[in-house]
Order: structure tokens, then C-alpha cells, then sequence
């Protein structure tokens, strides 16, 4: 059973029907265009008390609805040696998928993310079996039986990391910090499947490079906007080091200010209707909020509050079974004595792109003329 309350623009009802996760941390729903705000899932397999695993990467699969989560055995900031895939169909049925697997990644923040050639879920690190260290981007059943798999090999590891593949899912790009020793550099990198990897736009001023960063989006429109980590900066990457440019700083928009984490570990993703960006940390005090973004940069506005530790967001299927996307979060409680994890979901209203909408009214006017035509 799903526990949720349609966003009426009260916050008093929403704290009133909210099943809280087990750290006590209720979000707040402050979008307008949010349908509903639910507790998909929170406690058992999903705290780190109970599995000896801390949440971390998200993804859902578009056809079942399933919560894929990869969760490590660092805290939050850490370097992992130990990752565990975990999925959730709702309230009360986390549990692993799949043995542990031996891969180290920086628990700051990292992404899970579905390659549709064949249907496994991939994570940027190094898998260290007893033969040795194999850096790459690997993938993971979601069936849990199959042995882990590689899509590409790389020169060294990666830290942190963004993660997406192109269509065809022949190439991924991925957008890390560097910030361990012998992993790459801070920047996003082109990684065709068996490797190695190019150097995308590498740590720089504009419009060479990029400042430190964590993770990236590919937008529907085919913009490539890399985030920043720390900064609250997005730089719109699409044509390359030499022509890089300041999508938006949040620092200048005051109406964000509250939403806004200091710390490291940003997490984004892309609203696959209207191409928005959705902007949060998931090291920072409290984790504020997530911001949502124009994608063309023109503006930002907060999306919810309320967080007691962000970990990844990332877009899916509505468990409601409108048809519709949600935004799913996975949390965890960072303060003293935490570990305890929730996976919340954020039902949007769909609001097509202005050049879907525009493609649309074009069609409808020929639609009209013809139908006016004489013959």
C-alpha cells in the first residue's frame, strides 16, 4: 500500500498524511506542478543498520516500475569495497538482489543507470575481484543471477560519477570528481563500449573547462549540461572543451538560496516531459532540497525541502499507474546514530516541452487547413 496526499498547496495536510521514514524526516512537497508526494518505500533492507549497506545510486525501470538502489558499505563521502543491489516495488519490500560484489567507488555520490541495449544497470567504478582491479563502467542483473558484466574498460577508475548511454546504448558518457587518488581527473569523459575513454571537458575555466563536478544530464533536446559540485554552477558542455558556457548560477537567484547544500556530492537528472533539470547534494548539512531548473537555464525555483540526507534522484514511471513521471529520491539519515534509509516518490504534472508544443500547434494548423482545402 502506497500513503499519499495530493499537493493542495498545504503544507499542514501534507505533514498530516505523510507516512514519515524511520529517521523522522518528512519532505515537503513546494512544486505546484506535483501531483502527489508518497513514501514508496522506508526501513528493513533499506537502513544500514539492517543490511550493513548505506543507499546510494538510483534507478527505476521504465517498464515494470521497479526501484533499483546500488548501496555501499562506506558511509556517505567514503570509498566503497563492497556494493549491494537492492530493489523495491513498494512499502515494505526492499531486499537485495544478487550477492555483494567487491567495487570501489566514492560514496559521495554516484549513479545507477539502466543501459536499454540489454537491460542490466551499470555503475562507473573499478570491480576488484581476487584477479585484480578491472576499472570501467560495469553492469548488474537485475534478476540478481547473472555475474557482474563490463561495458567498457578504462585507464584507471572513477570516483564519484554521472552516468548516461546514448540511444543505442553504444556509448556512455560519465562525469566524475577525481578526487581519490589513481582515478581520472575531475571532468566528463566519452566512453564507447569496451573503452577506453575520451576526455570530454576536462577541469578548466570557460570556455575550456569545467569546475569540480560529480554528475551530468543529457537533456531531451540533446544538450549536454554537467553540474557542478559545490559551486551551484551548470555548464552547458554540448560542443566541447572551447565552447563551454554558464548555463545558470544558482548563487544569484535568491529564491533557491534555502534549498541550496554546501557540500559536495550533487546529484541531477532531467524531466524526460518538460527537459527540466533537477539539482540536489547529497553530502550537504541537512540536504536541504532539490531545485528544479528551466533547461534552457532561464530560471530556477525550489522543488521540495525537507531532507535529512539526499542520496540520488532520478525519474521513473508513476507507481500511481497514470502514465505519468515521477521523481524518485532515495535518503538516508546522515546525523549521528543514522544509516536509516526511505525511497520517496514526487508525481508530476506533465508539461511538455515549448518545442513539443510548438511542433504540435503546427501540426493541428495543417491538420485545420487541410481539412479547409477546397478539392
Amino acid at each position: 500500500m502506497k500513503v499519499a496526499f495530493k499537493c493542495v498547496g498545504v503544507i499542514a495536510m501534507a505533514l498530516a498524511v505523510l507516512v514519515p521514514g524511520p529517521a523522522g524526516a518528512v519532505p515537503i512537497a513546494v512544486d505546484p506542478g506535483i501531483i502527489s508526494l508518497s513514501t514508496f518505500d522506508t526501513g528493513g533492507f533499506l537502513d544500514l543498520p539492517a543490511a550493513g549497506f548505506e543507499l546510494g545510486g538510483l534507478e527505476v525501470d521504465p517498464t515494470s516500475g521497479t526501484v533499483y538502489v546500488l548501496a555501499s558499505d562506506a558511509p556517505a563521502g567514503g570509498t566503497s569495497t563492497t556494493v549491494q543491489l537492492i530493489s523495491s516495488t513498494g512499502l515494505g519490500t526492499a531486499a537485495p538482489v544478487g550477492l555483494p560484489v567487491p567495487f570501489k567507488l566514492n560514496a559521495r555520490g554516484y549513479d545507477l543507470t539502466m543501459n536499454s541495449a540489454d537491460g542490466k544497470l551499470y555503475a562507473a567504478g573499478t570491480l576488484t575481484p581476487a584477479l585484480g582491479p578491472i576499472h570501467g563502467i560495469h553492469g548488474f542483473d537485475p534478476a540478481g543471477i547473472a555475474p557482474p558484466v563490463t561495458f567498457a574498460g578504462t585507464t584507471s577508475g572513477f570516483s564519484t560519477s554521472g552516468l548516461t548511454f546514448d540511444a543505442a546504448g553504444t556509448r556512455a558518457l560519465v562525469s566524475t570528481d577525481g578526487v581519490d587518488a589513481a582515478v581520472l581527473p575531475n571532468g566528463l569523459y566519452s566512453v564507447p563500449g569496451g573503452g577506453p575513454e575520451a576526455v570530454v571537458v576536462g577541469a578548466g575555466v570557460l570556455p575550456v573547462g569545467v569546475g569540480p563536478t560529480d554528475d551530468h544530464v543529457v537533456t531531451p533536446g540533446g544538450k549536454t549540461i554537467v553540474a557542478g559540485d559545490g559551486s551551484h554552477e551548470l555548464w552547458d558542455v554540448t560542443g566541447g572543451a572551447g565552447a563551454v558556457s554558464l548555463l545558470i548560477d544558482l548563487n544569484t537567484i535568491p529564491a533557491v538560496l534555502p534549498a541550496l547544500g554546501g557540500a559536495g556530492g550533487n546529484r541531477a537528472t532531467v524531466d524526460p516531459c518538460s527537459g527540466d533539470i533537477f539539482y540536489a547534494h547529497a553530502l550537504a548539512p541537512g540536504s536541504p532540497g532539490i531545485i528544479r531548473i528551466k533547461a534552457d537555464g532561464s530560471a530556477a525555483t525550489v522543488f521540495a525541502l525537507g531532507f535529512t540526507g539526499i542520496r540520488d534522484i532520478d525519474f521513473g514511471p508513476a507507481s500511481s499507474g497514470s502514465g505519468g513521471d515521477s521523481l524518485y529520491v532515495t535518503e538516508v539519515d546522515l546525523g549521528v546514530g543514522g544509516g536509516l534509509g526511505s525511497i520517496y516518490e514526487f508525481e508530476i504534472n506533465c508539461i511538455p516541452e515549448p518545442s513539443t508544443v510548438a511542433l504540435l500547434g503546427i501540426g493541428l494548423l495543417s491538420l485545420a487547413l487541410l481539412g479547409r482545402r477546397k478539392r
